[in-house]
């Protein structure tokens, strides 16, 4: 297999970029959107982390770049009041 045959993607997310999570497992935020731990976060628009997939299923949050799926916006307007349309948990 050459090089060639995977196209050449630039790296979206560099290793000191501001968006990542620290690498300690103590000292990784809790999700803006649901009380799991772990799991792929990306940064908030409001400064908080949450869950990729909570973004996607809470109906008020979304993304500003939908293709990169960062960063995720909407946190703001949840505040207990919404529900995950995947488990019907309250958010």
């Amino acid at each position: 297999m050459t090089d060639s045959f995977f196209p050449k993607q630039p790296n979206a997310h560099p290793p000191h970029a501001p968006n990542h999570l620290p690498a300690h497992p103590q000292a990784v935020p809790a999700c803006a959107l649901c009380p799991v731990t772990g799991g792929l976060k990306k940064r908030t628009t409001d400064g908080r982390w949450a869950h990729v997939l909570c973004a996607m299923w809470v109906p008020e949050t979304g993304f500003q770049n939908p293709l990169m799926r960062e960063p995720i916006e909407g946190c703001d307007k949840v505040g207990g009041r919404s529900c995950c349309t995947a488990c019907d948990c309250k958010v």
